[in-house]
């Protein structure tokens, strides 16, 4: 019996901290955004790189303070890179993501976003961060390319090397 409740508990602690992809709501397009609603959503944005090309909404406050414990204490992992840039647009709607956990201290491009090419990204506030990161790292845009960035807010703690 011990060892069921056991078994039953670990399994229970572990789902708790997996994180899983739910594609948002929408088809990403800009009369047609998708609707970022939860954590869910947003770490099916980061897991889906073929579709930074599209439209966003954020659509309530997010609480990310989970993302500590993923990718094996790495948490969370940027949106655009080196090789394939967020181009898309990204509308907070005065929402909060709160408690973004990103630890990759040997990583460039480190944000909530990683690298921007020609991108949007207005009205978010990302509150409560834990970032560490190589060259490039911020709370928001890591590395911005030509992109607009308005009405947009950070708090917490960033450690990098170059461009903090």
């Amino acid at each position: 019996m011990k060892n069921i409740l056991y078994v039953s508990l670990l399994f229970l602690n572990l789902s708790l901290l997996a994180q899983t992809a739910d594609q948002p709501s929408g088809s990403g397009t800009e009369n047609d955004p998708y609707q970022i609603a939860n954590l869910e959503n947003l770490y099916w944005m980061t897991e889906n790189s073929g579709a930074w090309d599209k439209y966003y909404i954020q659509t309530s406050n997010i609480d990310a303070s989970s993302t500590s414990a993923w990718d094996e204490g790495q948490g969370f992992t940027p949106m655009g890179n080196n090789s394939t840039k967020f181009t898309g647009s990204y509308d907070g709607s005065g929402y909060t993501i709160n408690g973004l956990n990103i630890n990759r201290p040997s990583t460039n491009y480190t944000g909530l976003f990683g690298y921007t090419d020609g991108s949007t990204i207005k009205d978010l506030g990302v509150v409560n961060v834990n970032i560490s990161g190589a060259s490039r790292t911020a709370g928001l845009v890591g590395h911005n390319k030509f992109s607009s960035v308005s009405n947009c807010y950070i708090t917490g703690s960033i450690i990098g090397g170059e461009y903090v």
